[in-house]
């Protein structure tokens, strides 16, 4: 299935790549698996046959429960020159629908939905584009048990405006305890170690 992105508002070319990421996970949820569940990491050379075609730095692999089922993206500024000329977007997924279905979904294990409500933030910085998305993620993850959901929801690109070989990507946090009502306070401490984590280890500049 190709979706065709044929307007580019503020020159965020991205657009459709979130889209096609929301939609994809919809659809995995309305199968049967929890959000929990899904993974999704930088697909490598021997992952899919279609990886030669995807864009480096708007592409996705897709694992549900540990095992590679798909890949989703941006095809490559080159090979999309040649389908569709100038000034276009298409963004491309595929999956393994075999491994879907041969997942067991009687094996579920249910888990008590939280007491206790998540407190939102939302955090934008600019970084290296050689900083791959899970490195980002693994790295949130580690600074603290209450960081529950790490989203990225844009990536922005702009040599002239941005900064050669830098990208801009923006992330929706959640925090929640199982035990007791986080305070603001608490989830700003939180937050404030994420950023300096981020500073120190791969050069952030966060954006305010």
């Amino acid at each position: 299935l190709f979706v065709n992105d044929l307007e580019k508002k503020n020159n965020k070319t991205a657009v459709f790549f979130f889209k096609l990421k929301g939609l994809l996970k919809s659809f995995l949820k309305r199968a049967g698996f929890f959000e929990n569940e899904l993974e999704f990491f930088i697909p490598q050379e021997n992952d899919f046959y279609i990886y030669p075609l995807l864009h480096p730095y708007r592409s996705l692999g897709l694992k549900i429960r540990g095992e590679k089922i798909g890949v989703f993206g941006e095809i490559y500024p080159a090979v999309l020159k040649n389908i569709s000329g100038e000034g276009k977007n298409i963004t491309f997924f595929e999956l393994d629908i075999d491994k879907i279905l041969e997942k067991d979904l009687k094996d579920l294990k249910f888990k008590e939905i939280a007491k206790f409500p998540a407190i939102e933030r939302d955090l934008s910085f600019v970084i290296s584009k050689k900083i791959l998305y899970n490195e980002i993620v693994q790295t949130i993850k580690e600074v603290n048990s209450l960081i529950k959901k790490i989203e990225l929801f844009d990536l922005y690109e702009d040599d002239n405006i941005i900064g050669e070989n830098r990208k801009s990507m923006a992330f929706h946090l959640s925090f929640q305890s199982e035990n007791k009502t986080l305070t603001s306070e608490e989830a700003d401490i939180i937050f404030a170690k994420i950023v300096k984590v981020l500073e120190k280890k791969f050069q952030a500049k966060i954006r305010k």
